[in-house]
């Protein structure tokens, strides 16, 4: 019913549990007095959805006994606790979803009904700190087919926010002429160092293909790749491979 990140006890009795205890709390006096105010009320959830939870709860409660008993344990008798219990989650993610995301309920509050309060600072997530090389291929005229590979020592990030970069730059026989200066993707002569592979473009894809201008097919393409995430931090370059061109 439920999967590891969920709020919900995966568990039926631990579901059933944490029910029992809403309605405890949902009944407490907050305010004792000729006019007491339950916690219900302070926090505004209406009188039908908490019958609701009320009758769910007995509905699962008389079945998963028959169902935790070997003697009383049927097809006929799972199939009721199953959708009993399908009953009862739904009450309780409509109560959770529709009185439980809004003030004024407290961390506090939250606790108590075995929830986790919502976690208003933000994840520090660091610069990247994997390296990569690439694998180059051919998947047709004027492409550059590439997949990245973690290198010895080095896991591929998963981490949401990073991307790729792929540097590269194309070396012409002899090295450019004066207009093919005038292009970045062009290089004077074979790169010494990443920094001088001046084009470049972003991905999140492990597997890409880069298109290349007609022209150049039958030229070196150099290439190498950095993780890369939103806030502009680099990691370590990888190594720079060639191909040449199709």
């Amino acid at each position: 019913m439920s999967n590891t990140k969920d709020w919900l006890p995966s568990r039926r009795a631990d579901q059933l549990t944490m029910a029992k205890n809403w309605l405890t709390i949902f009944d407490e006096v907050v305010t004792p007095g000729t006019v007491p105010v339950t916690k219900s009320t302070e926090w505004g959830i209406p009188a039908d959805p908490i019958a609701g939870l009320h009758t769910a709860i007995e509905a699962a409660d008389a079945v998963l006994v028959l169902a935790q008993s070997k003697e009383t344990r049927t097809e006929v008798v799972s199939q009721a606790c199953k959708t009993a219990f399908e009953a009862l989650v739904k009450v309780m993610r409509d109560i959770k979803a529709r009185h439980f995301f809004v003030p004024p309920l407290s961390d506090a509050d939250l606790v108590s009904l075995g929830l986790k309060p919502k976690d208003t600072i933000p994840s520090h997530i660091g610069p990247p700190v994997c390296q990569v090389g690439i694998i180059t291929f051919y998947p047709g005229k004027n492409l550059i087919g590439y997949r990245l590979e973690p290198l010895p020592g080095h896991n591929l990030d998963d981490r949401a926010d990073y991307g790729f970069a792929f540097h590269y730059g194309v070396l012409p026989p002899g090295g450019a002429t004066p207009e093919q200066q005038m292009e970045k993707q062009y290089l004077m002569r074979e790169p010494q160092s990443p920094e001088e592979l001046s084009k470049s473009h972003f991905s999140r894809r492990r597997k890409d293909v880069l298109t290349l201008p007609y022209e150049t097919s039958g030229m070196r393409l150099y290439a190498c790749v950095r993780y890369e995430n939103q806030k502009g931090d680099v990691g370590p370059w990888g190594p720079v491979v060639n191909a040449v061109i199709p």
